[in-house]
């Protein structure tokens, strides 16, 4: 169901699939909220991730959730919902949409090879592309999403409208758009090898345990454990190859944003993509870059398996309700 296949008697419209999309980001962000607030609350800690050290406020999961609870309540593992909402919504509708749209053309005008023999490269290729598009699209509210979540009881910002109009007016309108080159950087592999892997988990999922014989819609058309499993493992992977460009991202949307980070330690201030990058080498040595990288794979492995699944589910659905022709 993710991709054009040629051989599909009934295909979905672009609006079905954006639509398809739209629900997949909305359900996966509520699912996989609090886990993004724990990811982002580690890669934003200058401190290592170490107990005792440094005064490290944030040193385990476990810890950095007894914390948050503790001293902003409950409520503080929503922090930045309603723009990472309007950010998934958007993501996964031109994400979708332009993968489909991507696929679709491949398929009809390129080499049936391509669709067949190299359909994880076909696959990689239009994933980092819609990614990209995704990315361009979302971007603002991934900063403003970035900036909630950082700030603690000290809020800066009221609404999603007020804190928009606060970067504007106090850093200009390039603010909305801080992080977007290590951004883009980091999407373009990362959703290329989330589509790509579940392509390659999808077939060696269906040649195990289908033994490679079924055909008609149950092989067109994933179960849900299919589509979480591989949706899960294509997650985890593809996180972890990029999540250096992930944390670079974060630590860069935050420049500007000291005050409202007052209770959390130390920051720091970055002039761009590499100097964030030798500055955290230099200060907190390699691993540094992966700080936070435990809850990051665990929201991955959630995400990414909940956004396929969703995504299949809510697309199965739409051609069931859509009338004959």
């Amino acid at each position: 169901m993710v991709g054009y296949d040629p051989t599909d008697t009934v295909h979905l419209s672009q609006l079905s699939h954006g639509l398809a999309g739209a629900a997949s980001g909305v359900f996966t962000r509520a699912v996989s909220q609090p886990l993004d607030v724990l990811k982002i609350r580690f890669q934003l800690q200058v401190e290592p991730i170490v107990k005792g050290q440094n005064g490290a406020k944030y040193h385990s999961m476990l810890q950095a959730c007894m914390v948050i609870h503790r001293e902003e309540g409950a409520k503080a593992f929503w922090k930045g919902h309603i723009p990472a909402q309007v950010l998934s919504v958007i993501f996964g509708v031109v994400q979708f949409t332009v993968f489909e749209v991507l696929t679709q053309q491949v398929s009809t005008k390129l080499p049936d090879t391509l669709t067949s023999d190299l359909k994880p490269v076909t696959h990689f290729v239009c994933g980092s592309l819609a990614g990209c598009a995704a990315t361009l699209a979302a971007q603002p509210f991934d900063v403003i999403r970035t900036r909630f979540v950082a700030q603690g009881t000290n809020k800066m910002y009221r609404t999603m409208f007020h804190a928009a109009r606060c970067m504007v007016v106090g850093e200009g309108s390039r603010a909305l758009y801080k992080g977007l080159l290590p951004a883009l950087v980091q999407i373009t592999p990362q959703n290329g090898f989330q589509f790509s892997f579940y392509s390659i988990f999808k077939g060696v999922y269906e040649h195990l345990l289908l033994k490679g014989g079924e055909t008609g819609p149950a092989k067109k058309r994933p179960g849900s454990l299919e589509s979480i499993v591989c949706g899960s493992g294509a997650g985890i992977c593809a996180k972890v190859i990029v999540y250096p460009l992930d944390m670079i991202k974060k630590r860069l949307q935050i420049v500007g944003f000291a005050e409202g980070r007052a209770a959390f330690g130390t920051t720091r201030s970055y002039s761009g993509l590499r100097h964030c990058l030798r500055t955290i080498i230099v200060e907190e040595s390699v691993r540094g870059l992966y700080k936070g990288l435990w809850p990051s794979v665990v929201k991955a492995m959630v995400t990414v398996g909940c956004s396929f699944w969703a995504y299949e589910l809510f697309c199965n659905f739409m051609l069931q309700i859509q009338p004959e022709r």
